[in-house]
């Protein structure tokens, strides 16, 4: 099934409370998130619980006051730091309502990606509500350009993303994906980024000595016949570009 599908679409939420425990990826700091239930046309809302009359922070476009190394929320004095990854798993898994309670200013980084949030609502499970989806829908084209980057945004009944990543001063070979994102491919881009991090983990053991992807600083000389340097020309196509996509999707970076 599509769950992005436009057609007949309802408000989802979760069946049940799902709780984490970790640390925050900025502070440092124990912190416990509770996913809770919401009702229809809730929307997602963060709860600081630690605060005050523990004050809500909505999770909506007007209140982003920053996405320098995260995205920062506020409503009123209210702040949530580092937020991504959570909205990330929301959206991926079509959840429309939810109450985030947060005993601390971001939530806890678990493995630094979406998954854990991912595996979590899959556990609690997805429950369908009464009232239809609210969806934003674009009349015309838009386009942003900044520092060599540009994005075109184009009206459509489905989400998709066709992603090209080109580097004059790296040896990857420019490369493009085109997918429709659904809740089906969401968690087969997520399986696949996996994947896709074991053959980076089994590179640097194989002697190759790199930036953080896509840039690649030096190649190590060679080992021996068997390991040479060359493993991104010889690297599956489109595995970077694909890693590229997905890190944006699931909030990875």
């Amino acid at each position: 099934a599509t769950y992005w599908n436009m057609n007949n679409n309802k408000q989802r939420t979760i069946n049940k409370n799902a709780l984490f425990e970790g640390i925050g990826l900025h502070t440092g700091k124990a912190v416990v998130m509770k996913f809770l239930p919401a009702p229809e046309n809730t929307g997602v809302v963060f709860i600081r619980s630690d605060l005050p009359n523990k004050p809500k922070i909505k999770a909506s476009l007007e209140n982003v006051i920053s996405t320098n190394r995260g995205t920062v929320l506020k409503e009123n004095d209210a702040v949530v730091n580092t937020v991504e990854h959570v909205l990330s798993a929301l959206k991926g898994l079509g959840i429309d309502n939810m109450f985030i309670d947060l005993n601390d200013v971001e939530p806890p980084v678990m493995d630094g990606s979406a998954r854990e949030y991912v595996k979590a609502i899959l556990e609690a499970g997805i429950k369908e509500q009464e009232e239809p989806k609210v969806y934003i829908s674009l009349k015309d084209k838009l386009f942003l350009e900044e520092k060599g980057k540009k994005m075109t945004y184009l009206p459509s009944d489905k989400f998709e993303v066709t992603f090209t990543l080109a580097y004059s001063d790296s040896i990857i070979a420019p490369q493009t994906i085109h997918v429709e994102i659904n809740e089906e491919e969401y968690l087969r881009l997520k399986d696949s980024y996996i994947l896709d991090m074991e053959k980076m983990n089994k590179a640097k053991k194989d002697m190759i000595v790199m930036h953080p992807l896509p840039r690649v600083n030096e190649i190590a000389t060679e080992v021996d016949s068997d390991k040479r340097a060359v493993y991104f020309k010889q690297a599956e196509y489109g595995m970077y570009v694909r890693m590229a996509l997905i890190a944006k999707l699931l909030g990875v970076m």
